[in-house]
């Protein structure tokens, strides 16, 4: 609509409809203040921790996998933080170190860990769709 011709001698001065394109900006201004609105909500750091924490408890596959309801905040560390020491997600799993190192080779496996190298000594978050889906509510659907 926006690359409509003019209607009319009051719309606009080019060949084009300044009224459209105006309606046009518009439009856009609204669906980014919806998408901030969304993702503001979305990684408001309670309502993702509680997210996060049930999904651990819940979901499917993280159960299938034996993935620990303890590692939550390992992942909730790493998705706030963005990128952290691979020793300190074994620690935030609370587990001794044997154990820590299997689940956070679980973590790598699963997807919700990613590492360049085995031995990377940083690890960063991985966002699977069937997690994201998780502790993301709605967000597939915001792209469709």
């Amino acid at each position: 609509m926006a690359d409509r011709r003019r209607e009319g001698d009051l719309d606009g001065r080019g060949q084009l409809s300044q009224r459209r394109f105006f309606e046009f900006i518009e439009f856009m201004l609204q669906v980014c203040h919806d998408q901030v609105d969304y993702m503001t909500a979305a990684v408001d750091p309670s309502q993702l921790r509680e997210r996060v924490i049930r999904a651990f408890h819940y979901n499917e596959k993280l159960v299938q996998q034996g993935i620990r309801p303890e590692s939550a905040p390992a992942i909730i560390a790493l998705i706030t933080q963005g990128s952290l020491p691979r020793n300190e997600i074994k620690t935030f799993t609370g587990l001794t170190p044997r154990p820590a190192i299997d689940e956070l080779s679980r973590l790598v496996k699963v997807g919700l860990v990613e590492s360049r190298t085995p031995k990377s000594r940083f690890v960063t978050p991985g966002l699977p769709a069937w997690f994201a889906q998780d502790i993301f509510p709605d967000l597939h659907q915001r792209f469709q």
